[in-house]
């Protein structure tokens, strides 16, 4: 059975998880445009992100609305999950 999934990546690595979602992809879809201007409006106003090591820059953050059999895992690459929608 396939689910959907709010993913959020960082430098391409699942970095935060939101689902098996109640809604369907266009509901994904408008909230994931939400979140992506509030974090561009936030992002430069806010302290430095680092992960391992590195300081993350806005174009190392992508976001999407993933429907996928597998349930995904922190850290699993945007290419191991499924149809991108």
């Amino acid at each position: 059975m396939t689910s959907l999934w709010f993913i959020v990546f960082i430098f391409g690595q699942a970095g935060m998880i939101v689902g098996p979602l109640p809604y369907d992809m266009d509901e994904c879809q408008s909230r994931l445009t939400k979140a992506s201007v509030e974090i561009d409006q936030n992002f430069s106003k806010s302290e430095p992100i680092v992960v391992d090591g590195k300081t993350v820059e806005r174009q190392d953050i992508t976001m999407k609305c993933i429907l996928t059999s597998k349930h995904p895992e922190m850290g699993d690459s945007e290419d191991s999950l499924g149809d991108d929608k």
